[in-house]
């Protein structure tokens, strides 16, 4: 859900843990931290239209694939 959440311009507040620590970039498209409150009010202020970009750039569908592709042949 946090790609989902990306490519549509949202950012994410999360806990920092396996998962949200390997996708989210801190302070460009979310933030990570016990806090989420905090995180929360802090996301607000991020852009949105360059989330998008951004994430649908890095998480383009060929990106994707070739990840899968990757880790099914290690």
């Amino acid at each position: 859900m946090i790609i989902e959440a990306l490519t549509n311009g949202l950012p994410v507040a999360a806990y920092r843990v396996t998962g949200p620590k390997d996708i989210i970039e801190e302070g460009r498209d979310g933030y990570l931290g016990n806090n989420l409150e905090e995180n929360i009010i802090k996301c607000l202020k991020l852009n949105r239209n360059l989330i998008r970009d951004a994430a649908r750039t890095k998480w383009s569908w060929k990106v994707c694939n070739d990840i899968l592709i990757s880790g099914l042949l290690n």
